[in-house]
């Protein structure tokens, strides 16, 4: 229909001016209109990898760390994506255990519930408030239902002495730390 062509020309024109967020938005509503075109889904899909790819930030996780501060800055209902590559050793360090088992403080209390040991994970920390942990494996897209600083780290006890690096990338609808500061009020700066 003549209603699908505007509307696919209207979205590539905005795509190809930068604007994915408005070009996103005309192809699902042309979508709902016309829900069957798929010339329509073959574009929102191809604006959505477009988005998901802008922005890689990159990261050096270190897994004997606890709770890392990523520099990026989510935003929510904004989708995005991480990826990890490398290895590391997962090493409890110096522990020496008898037939007794664990010391009375069980390095198993330090994982997280819910997601496995030596697994990536992620957390966004909000102004006010900590979200909880959720895993990321070595890729995950998702769309945060909050904002804030996004934090990574391994799931592993604190008294670990993993070794190695994580490259982390992470793109999508993002902001480096920097990138949100500069754009604040000069008199909130100061």
């Amino acid at each position: 229909s003549a209603f699908t062509r505007d509307a696919e020309e209207l979205a590539g024109q905005y795509a190809e001016a930068g604007h994915l967020d408005k070009a996103r938005a005309i192809l699902e509503s042309a979508l709902a209109v016309n829900p069957n075109s798929a010339s329509l889904q073959k574009k929102l899909e191809s604006v959505k990898e477009g988005q998901m790819a802008a922005n890689d930030v990159e990261f050096d996780l270190n897994p004997a760390r606890g709770w890392e501060r990523s520099g990026v800055v989510v935003t929510e209902n904004r989708p995005l994506r991480i990826r990890a590559e490398g290895t590391y050793k997962f090493d409890t360090g110096p522990l020496s255990l008898t037939a007794a088992g664990f010391p009375q403080n069980d390095p198993s209390l330090d994982f997280v519930p819910g997601i496995l040991g030596g697994t990536l994970m992620g957390m966004i920390m909000g102004e006010s408030k900590v979200g909880r942990p959720f895993p990321i494996g070595e890729s995950l897209d998702f769309t945060p239902k909050e904002s804030g600083m996004l934090m990574l780290r391994i799931n592993s006890p604190a008294s670990n002495k993993n070794t190695g690096k994580l490259r982390v990338t992470i793109s999508g609808q993002v902001q480096t730390q920097q990138s949100q500061q500069s754009q604040q009020p000069a008199e909130e700066s100061q």
